[in-house]
């Protein structure tokens, strides 16, 4: 049965946002900068203003924080353009840390 007036979850919640980034955002270079259980934390600038930023990963199945740990350096960041502030850098479907997937750069090996 529908209620109309139940609150959603902070789990419900984040799943949302997530999936909405998903959707409607931007990729950006960033820096993954740390790790500490379950926490991974980046920053990345959008318009010439930098943004510290941290993700809780230990809800999302498959995240390892080696993985992360392993990995710190450039990502491909995520975020909202019209709140820059609200990024990812992990999700159940995406990840920055395997390629960087920003238009317009190159590897070298």
């Amino acid at each position: 049965m529908y209620n109309p007036f139940r609150r959603a979850t902070p789990e419900e919640k984040e799943r949302a946002r997530i999936e909405a980034l998903l959707k409607n955002c931007r990729n950006i270079e960033g820096m993954l900068t740390d790790t500490a259980e379950p926490l991974v934390y980046f920053t990345y600038e959008v318009r010439g203003v930098t943004y510290h930023a941290a993700q809780d990963v230990s809800a999302i199945v498959g995240a390892d924080l080696v993985q992360f740990g392993n990995s710190l350096g450039p990502v491909t960041v995520r975020y909202s353009t019209s709140n820059p502030a609200n990024s990812i850098i992990f999700a159940k479907d995406w990840n920055g840390l395997k390629k960087n997937e920003i238009k317009g750069t190159s590897k070298h090996a």
